[in-house]
């Protein structure tokens, strides 16, 4: 409040100076048409200094700081430290992973193999002789009669693999494989009630639970090994390979 007073009486007394200083140059131009051009150069100087001293009051008086308080304010905002735009890097939990995950591929269970290609060929070769008639003691190489023995002998030599003559000299041969573990082209032996436990019968294991054989009435056939006299006389099987 002293402040804004002391403008008001210093303004008052400034504006006096400027009017006493228009006055004089305005009636010595009354006087003295010849001089109005030393009398205005007169006048501006007048008006230049009262205009000066006016400036100098303000300042002393502090009149830009009263009238202008927010000019210090945004000043000052001005110096403060704008904020850096550097990026901050992640973080080691931020960062994306790089390690490779282990594969959660599903491997597909090994289902246990029934045959093979020898196998397929021997089943091949034995199919062609059906309803060939069956003889007990048939020649060996005669493709017209068969007994078991005679008919694995011959199927067998046609694929490369000589097995002796009768089934319970067959039965001596190759890797012995119990009923689970046959597959299609081994060879399988039967008991009969008549051989007190010994092998009796031959035949040939077709796959899908079917011998290949020949015995009896209707010669070469494939019979289910599920059968009432085989399932009883069944004893082992073999696997001969070339």
């Amino acid at each position: 409040m002293k402040n804004k007073k002391w403008f008001q009486k210093v303004l008052a007394i400034a504006t006096a100076l400027v009017l006493i200083g228009s006055v004089v140059p305005l009636s010595a131009s009354v006087d003295a048409k010849a001089n109005t051009k030393q009398d205005s150069q007169k006048q501006q100087s007048l008006f230049e200094k009262t205009q000066q001293k006016l400036e100098e009051l303000k300042k002393q008086t502090g009149y830009y700081k009263v009238k202008n308080p927010s000019a210090n304010k945004d000043k000052q905002s001005s110096k403060k430290k704008k904020p850096s735009k550097k990026k901050q890097e992640p973080s080691d939990k931020e960062k994306p992973s790089t390690e490779k995950k282990p594969s959660k591929k599903k491997t597909k269970p090994t289902t246990p193999v029934t045959s093979d290609a020898f196998g397929d060929r021997i089943i091949a070769t034995g199919d062609k002789y059906l309803g060939t008639p069956y003889k007990w003691g048939a020649k060996v190489g005669n493709t017209s009669s068969f007994d078991c023995s005679s008919f694995t002998k011959y199927v067998f030599g046609q694929n490369g693999v000589k097995l002796p003559r009768g089934a319970r000299d067959q039965g001596k041969v190759g890797t012995k494989v119990s009923r689970s573990q046959l597959k299609k082209g081994d060879l399988v032996f039967f008991k009969l009630k008549k051989t007190n436990g010994k092998i009796g019968h031959v035949g040939i294991y077709a796959g899908d639970g079917k011998v290949l054989h020949t015995w009896g009435r209707g010669g070469v056939r494939y019979d289910k090994m599920s059968a009432a006299w085989l399932d009883w006389g069944f004893l082992y099987g073999t696997r001969v390979r070339p």
